[in-house]
């Protein structure tokens, strides 16, 4: 038997000798492959689109998957980060983070375990140096509060710059010593307690005074108050400043009232000239004057009588065209010899109080 087979490229073509037909005959089979190759096509196309769906399925089911396990996190983190950035540099309360929760027992899980741990950590870290930060703050304006009590605005500010000796020189300043009388006798009538206590009254009401008229209070001493007018900031109406006050302080004085209902009293002296201001001391220091104008005032007010208001004559050229006052004479002042002094009595009256009273 022979067999030859002969395909194409459609065709399958097998051709056989028998035997048995004593090679009278030749079969010949044509199978014809088109159908075939159709269904092959349509078969692998079938797979092709069962594939495709399935990996469809297979990627949104894996995409769900991560979405929610993975992607959802990573981004309620990411929003997290930044709330927390906003919070810390606005000093804000701690925002409500997303992935707190979320319970996770993975990486991802450690990773938001740790920002919120870090997190706290540093927002209570910022908590306390805010709040340490306010206190020190607080107890800084306390200082400078106390300090600015004891020294003039600016000569505080200048003392916080450059520590050390302070010490200015003024050509023209007017200064003012009063003094409370019969002190001792008032000091035998009441407790100490009581005795201080009117004091800080009276001496208040001198501050108020000061600051009213834009003076400077240099100190008290027992029952004497000092004060100064054209210093630490030069002024050109220093002397006028200062009457005013003393005119003032005449009045103040009458609201108090002894022991025994009599009314206190002062006895005030002023005069002008050039003084040395400043700061010296290393403890317990305080702006203080020196110059013999500074002794002068001071000479003023002892030799002065109670009630009145005692000028030397260098404030009363200062004065004499704006105040009422009276010539006392010459009087013999220890330490400087014979002086001519004046009572300062009142202002002028305005042109418009004049024109009223006639």
């Amino acid at each position: 038997m022979f067999i030859s087979t002969l395909h194409s490229r459609d065709r399958y073509d097998v051709a056989c000798n028998l035997l048995s037909l004593k090679d009278e005959y030749l079969v010949v089979i044509r199978h014809d492959a088109d159908q075939i190759k159709q269904e092959v096509h349509f078969f692998i196309i079938r797979i092709a689109g069962l594939v495709l769906i399935i990996s469809i399925f297979v990627v949104i089911g894996t995409m769900i998957v991560l979405e929610k396990m993975v992607i959802t996190p990573i981004l309620n983190l990411r929003l997290d980060l930044i709330a927390a950035g906003k919070s810390i540099y606005k000093n804000q309360e701690p925002p409500k983070f997303y992935s707190a929760s979320t319970q996770r027992h993975d990486e991802l899980g450690d990773v938001i375990s740790a920002f919120i741990q870090m997190f706290t950590q540093i927002h209570q870290a910022i908590t306390e140096r805010q709040q340490a930060e306010d206190a020190l703050r607080v107890e800084k304006e306390k200082s400078e509060q106390l300090l600015l009590n004891i020294l003039p605005q600016a000569i505080a500010e200048q003392l916080k710059k450059q520590p050390g000796l302070i010490a200015d020189r003024f050509e023209q300043a007017t200064i003012l010593f009063a003094d409370i009388t019969d002190f001792t006798g008032l000091a035998s009538q009441i407790s100490p307690t009581e005795l201080v206590s009117l004091l800080n009254q009276i001496f208040s009401s001198f501050d108020r005074l000061a600051e009213r008229h834009g003076l400077e209070k240099i100190k008290t001493i027992g029952d004497a108050y000092m004060v100064v007018g054209g210093l630490p900031k030069p002024r050109t109406d220093h002397a006028e400043a200062i009457a005013d006050m003393a005119l003032d302080m005449q009045q103040e004085i009458y609201r108090f009232k002894r022991e025994d209902n009599k009314i206190l009293n002062i006895r005030i002296g002023i005069n002008t000239g050039p003084v040395v201001a400043g700061v010296i001391g290393l403890k317990k220091f305080s702006y203080d004057l020196w110059g013999d104008a500074v002794n002068i005032a001071s000479r003023m007010e002892s030799h002065g009588k109670i009630g009145e208001i005692q000028v030397s004559s260098s404030t009363y050229e200062l004065l004499k065209h704006k105040y009422v006052l009276e010539k006392r004479g010459i009087v013999q002042v220890k330490g400087r010899g014979e002086m001519i002094t004046y009572w300062l009595k009142s202002r002028q009256p305005t042109a418009v109080e004049s024109q009223v009273k006639t």
